[in-house]
């Protein structure tokens, strides 16, 4: 271990930021990545391991995974430098991103912008719809919360959504005390195999016939 050469915060030895206050201690995988120049001759040299999009793309969700939210924006983020790339992966991008800085960052306004960006990209992602309805919920906003679910239902067939929305759906709903649209969604979610519900169900039920 040592500590962090900005703010002495404990780092491990090869953490590239500091989870604390961002700052780069080491090199990051695009710093030390080698491209090799092949010489096909009559002064043609071509890059035969170049940086791909692919490439920032894949180390980038690692990154997000191990929860390095900073190394993650700087694979993301040169990523989003590359033309003509899948927009499938280009939205999961941009979901990725919304949620690195609403849970390491809490600066949701951003979060909001990246989501509206990744259903631009790809308008069947039900990922960025999933995490603009969650964070719409956890703002107080339901209302929007619920546009954002109607919009969802206008490009994916609702049989074809995740029980896990269906659940969060059924919790704004009870936000709104709007119990019987909570009850509906609940149990939509549970008759999909999604047991988290149940006890929301129950909560619901007790409402109602209260």
């Amino acid at each position: 271990m040592k500590t962090c050469e900005n703010c002495n915060s404990e780092i491990t030895n090869n953490q590239v930021y500091c989870n604390n206050c961002g700052h780069k201690n080491n090199s990051s995988l695009l710093d030390t990545h080698v491209s090799f120049i092949a010489d096909i001759g009559d002064g043609l040299k071509i890059p035969t391991n170049p940086i791909t999009f692919d490439h920032c793309y894949n180390i980038g969700a690692k990154a997000m995974v191990d929860q390095n939210y900073y190394e993650a924006l700087e694979y993301f983020n040169h990523s989003l430098t590359f033309e003509k790339v899948d927009m499938v992966k280009l939205s999961h991008i941009y979901a990725d991103l919304g949620t690195i800085y609403r849970l390491a960052f809490n600066e949701f306004e951003k979060s909001f912008d990246y989501y509206e960006l990744a259903i631009s990209a790809d308008p069947k992602n039900p990922v960025a719809y999933e995490a603009t309805i969650s964070l719409k919920n956890h703002i107080a906003d339901e209302k929007g919360a619920l546009e954002v679910f109607k919009s969802m239902l206008s490009v994916i067939n609702i049989n074809e959504i995740h029980p896990r929305v269906l659940h969060l759906v059924g919790m704004v709903c009870e936000n709104l005390r709007n119990f019987e649209g909570a009850k509906k969604f609940y149990e939509m979610a549970i008759q999909k195999g999604h047991t988290q519900a149940q006890t929301d169900l129950n909560d619901v039920l007790r409402k109602i016939n209260n």
